[in-house]
This record gives C-alpha cells, sequence and structure tokens, in this order.
C-alpha cells in the first residue's frame, strides 16, 4: 500500500475506492490536497472510470504518476474520464504527449488511433522538461527509432507532416542489428523522405547520393531499399587530415563506439584494416571539410 502513498488515507476510504462505493468515498473525502491526488492514484489500477472523474471534478489534480498510471492502465475510458474533466488531449503534466506514450509503450496500437480520432496533434514535440537531456523527437521519428510500422503507417494516415529526421532512426542504429526495420525506412521512403537529407546541424547523411550508415549485416539490405544508394561505409585512414578526424576528433565528441569502430573489412576489403564508420549522430562542419578533403580514401 505504501508503494501507492496511500498510508495517510483511512482505510473506509481506501476500500470504497477499490468496491467503486461513492457514497461512502464522499463521507471520507480527503480534505487536504495532497490525500486527494492520492486518492485518485490509488484508484488509477482498477477503479471504475466514474470514480476516477468523482476525484476529478472534487479537485484532485492530474500529476504525473497519475498519467503514467493511466498508460499503464490501457483502458480508453480513464482518458475518456480526463476530457471529461477538463484534460485537453495534447496536454500533459509530463514531457511526453499522449500520442508520444501511445508510440513508446508498444501495446496497444488501437490506442494511438483513439487519441488522433479525437484530434490529437500527429506532428506534437516532446517538450523538454528543465535539465532534461532528452531528445526532442516527433512521433514520427519516435516510431521510426522503434521500427513501429502500423504506427508510422497510421501518422502518415492521420496527415502528420513528413519529419526529415526520421530516416536517421529508422536506418536502425539504435535496434538490435538483427532486427534492421528496412520496412520502416520504406515507409518513409513511399511518403517522400529524401535520402539525401541533411540537418540544421550538419547532420552527414549521404555520400555521392545515398546513405553513409553503420556496416553491419543488414547493410546490404539498407542500399536495396534505397535503391542502390548506399555505397557501403569501410574507411581506409590514409594520412591526410581525415585520419585525424576519425581517429581523433570524431572519437573524442562520440566515444570510440558510436560512430567508428576499427577492425579489418569484409567483401572486396576483405582483412585491409580501417574503421566502421556510423554517420548516425552529429558531425560538426568542420570534420564534414576534412571527410571531403581526403575523399579518394572512401572505399
Amino acid at each position: 500500500m505504501s508503494a501507492w502513498g496511500v498510508e495517510n488515507l483511512p482505510h473506509v476510504l481506501q476500500n470504497a475506492i477499490y468496491s467503486n462505493d461513492i457514497p461512502t468515498i464522499k463521507r471520507h473525502l480527503p480534505k487536504i490536497q495532497h490525500d486527494l491526488d492520492e486518492a485518485l492514484l490509488l484508484a488509477m489500477p482498477h477503479s471504475a472510470p466514474f470514480t476516477i472523474k468523482f476525484f476529478l471534478e472534487a479537485g484532485a489534480r492530474l500529476g504525473n504518476n497519475v498519467f503514467y498510471a493511466a498508460f499503464e492502465r490501457q483502458d480508453t475510458a480513464v482518458f475518456e474520464a480526463f476530457m471529461e474533466t477538463g484534460w485537453h488531449i495534447d496536454d500533459t503534466p509530463v514531457q511526453y504527449s499522449a500520442v508520444h506514450l501511445s508510440i513508446v509503450s508498444r501495446r496497444n496500437e488501437s490506442l494511438l488511433r483513439w487519441f488522433l480520432d479525437r484530434g490529437a496533434d500527429p506532428d506534437i514535440r516532446l517538450r523538454r522538461h528543465r535539465n532534461s537531456c532528452s531528445t526532442i523527437l516527433s512521433p514520427m521519428a519516435e516510431a521510426a527509432r522503434l521500427g513501429l510500422t502500423s504506427e508510422l503507417l497510421m501518422l502518415f494516415e492521420f496527415n502528420a507532416t513528413l519529419d526529415p529526421e526520421a530516416m536517421f532512426y529508422a536506418i536502425g542504429v539504435m535496434r538490435d542489428r538483427a532486427h534492421p526495420g528496412t520496412a520502416t525506412m520504406q515507409i518513409l521512403l513511399d511518403h517522400g523522405a529524401d535520402i539525401n537529407f541533411h540537418g540544421q546541424d550538419e547532420v552527414v547523411t549521404g555520400k555521392r547520393g545515398g546513405f553513409i550508415g553503420e556496416v553491419s549485416e543488414w547493410w546490404a539490405e539498407c542500399v536495396r531499399v534505397c535503391e542502390g544508394g548506399g555505397e557501403g561505409s569501410w574507411y581506409i585512414p590514409g594520412n591526410g587530415i581525415a585520419h585525424e578526424a576519425i581517429s581523433a576528433d570524431i572519437q573524442r565528441k562520440f566515444g570510440p563506439d558510436d560512430l567508428v569502430r576499427p577492425g579489418t573489412g569484409t567483401g572486396e576489403n576483405e582483412g585491409r584494416p580501417g574503421y566502421w564508420v556510423t554517420v548516425y549522430g552529429t558531425l560538426t562542419a568542420q570534420m564534414i571539410q576534412d571527410l571531403k578533403m581526403d575523399w579518394q580514401n572512401w572505399q
């Protein structure tokens, strides 16, 4: 019981919440705001939506824990109760919107459709809280990052604006390499994604019109989906300035295993020492220029 922070609530009230006994709840309704909020939180996992609505109408606040508990429950009737008591579908007490949470929960795509059917903004961005280092992703980028094809198609169905950055996440660097998620890449390409898009922060996305992505067992499939746009990313370091950019500057900025990893090549580069290069993160403008200066060393 203490896990819900309800130690200050009388047992008779707790039992009434569990049994949806509104008359008893009214007789023992907390007078202190904190206790009223905790009573609502206690109701969230299993109480009837009308009980939850009663506490909201009585002045209980829709706080972080209540909102997350609603998504844990996955019951649209609870969100209906929220809306009936003044909640706006795009306004949340947390940095994630309802649309974002529907995607990242990966449990019930019908919940995402429920929100979108009721006017939720399919393009809404995360709100970065103070001192938060969270990346501000669009719902489309979240769906691409998680390889969720149904959710991605649903966003387009509800006229979501194409987010060019979604392609970076669809490449699959952050996901299990055994599940490359090329289906999400194909969906984005079918809806007009530009495989040569350069972000505002000088994110490198292409070489001679194609992707430079992390080379792994799924690289060939990425190339196929992009209709031959990618040409591999095996870098043979030369004596030029790009060697320093790869072996020093990039590794200091992003870590030795994030963008570059030393090793030996495969295929036509079998046995040749070099680096696997992942251009998933952001390179500085100077790094880009350094690489261009040593262009002949790209294989």
